[in-house]
């Protein structure tokens, strides 16, 4: 679970830009774009695929700020040891029987 409020369904550009009253017009206006283009920037904004600096212009005339953050799911020493763990089994999954017998030998060779 995301310790961030979920995106509303219409976008946080829709929501914030209805929770101050403000037109599409009058957002076009203080992005110098058209009106339609407002429309698409809120759609896809809510598609979850706008690009970041157009959000951050549209922030930038909503008076608000875009913070854009990636927030690990785990510790970044338990991501990094188990990515290790699974490159170790893939090397591993390599190695034959025959492999690991000569191995082993060879080590009995060295240490007597």
């Amino acid at each position: 679970m995301s310790a961030f409020a979920e995106r509303p369904a219409r976008g946080w550009v829709r929501a914030i830009r209805d929770a101050l009253g403000m037109s599409s017009r009058q957002l076009a206006a203080r992005i110098n774009i058209s009106q339609p283009a407002v429309a698409q920037l809120e759609r896809s904004e809510a598609d979850g695929v706008a690009q970041l600096d157009t959000l951050r212009r549209a922030a930038d005339a909503l008076e608000c700020d875009l913070v854009y953050v990636l927030v690990p799911r785990a510790s970044l020493a338990e991501i990094v040891r188990n990515r290790a763990r699974a490159v170790a089994r893939a090397d591993l999954a390599t190695v034959g029987k025959h492999d690991v017998q000569r191995a082993c030998c060879l080590c009995r060779v060295r240490l007597q």
